[in-house]
């Protein structure tokens, strides 16, 4: 059964981020970029050893997937890796003394151009993790044939416990892609379509067992979007590493809709997300 994962920044955009070391992200380009709303706003970095950051969650909080997009790594650089890990300080993760460590992870993990050109990563810890302090490292060629850039960029990060649908209820999912143009008019009357970047949107749609059940889910991902409305979703988090990067959306959310049929008795909730390019 394929399963639906909604992940939102709740808990990572809220916490206090650092770098590996002083100076390893170069320019203006530093890790406070990676907690904010606008992917493109890239954090960049030049020398793999120094490569990553530091995450304070300010308290003890369950952390059970981590996702990473609009990340730099091509399959012309197959060696590229990052790993995930947390401990009961700051000075245990610099020690590189880690209570959870998920060991070195590849990416990417598949031809991005197969996909738009957008770079996914999903990481699912095999058990939820409760910890305050959460380090994100990287690994890339530093050879400028693999990695033709020269350094290695990352446009977001979102660490929390995912939201999936109970198991046994129905699923479903819609994944398209729109241009949204822009019309403009003169004032002679002419109008004008200026074409815009597209933009992918999912809407996912589940059953819930009792109305009260889906007035519960919609509330839930209601508050936990926030003002920012943001949100990771995935129709396919039990597939392949291929499967999951096409089926990945990062978008601002619109309402949650709970649609009860009484006389059908059936309770369902819908929620579409659209992509923030």
């Amino acid at each position: 059964m394929d399963e639906l994962l909604i992940l939102t920044p709740e808990v990572s955009d809220a916490a206090a981020i650092l770098p590996l070391a002083s100076g390893s992200t170069p320019g203006s380009m530093g890790v406070g970029n990676l907690l904010r709303m606008q992917p493109s706003d890239v954090c960049r970095w030049t020398d793999p050893a120094l490569a990553g950051c530091y995450l304070d969650l300010g308290g003890l909080r369950p952390v059970d997937t981590v996702w990473l997009g609009y990340h730099g790594a091509r399959p012309s650089a197959p060696s590229s890796a990052w790993k995930v890990q947390s401990a009961d300080s700051l000075d245990d993760l610099i020690d590189e003394a880690p209570s959870f460590d998920s060991g070195w992870l590849p990416m990417p993990s598949a031809d991005p151009d197969l996909y738009d050109g957008r770079t996914h990563e999903l990481f699912r810890l095999p058990a939820e993790v409760t910890a305050r302090f959460w380090a994100i490292r990287f690994d890339f060629p530093s050879s400028e044939d693999a990695l033709p850039s020269g350094y290695f960029e990352a446009g977001r990060l979102v660490l929390g416990r995912a939201y999936c649908p109970a198991a046994g209820v129905e699923y479903g999912a819609q994944l398209g892609v729109s241009e949204q143009p822009q019309e403009l008019q003169s004032e002679g009357g002419q109008v004008y379509l200026r074409g815009r970047a597209k933009r992918r949107w999912m809407r996912l749609s589940w059953a819930a067992d009792s109305e009260q059940s889906a007035h519960d889910d919609a509330l839930r991902l209601a508050r936990q979007r926030g003002a920012s409305r943001e949100m990771v979703v995935c129709s396919k988090a039990n597939g392949s590493p291929a499967a999951v990067m096409a089926r990945t959306v990062y978008g601002v959310a619109d309402e949650p809709l709970l649609v009860s049929i009484l006389g059908y008795n059936t309770f369902t909730v819908d929620l579409t997300v659209r992509e923030i390019p």
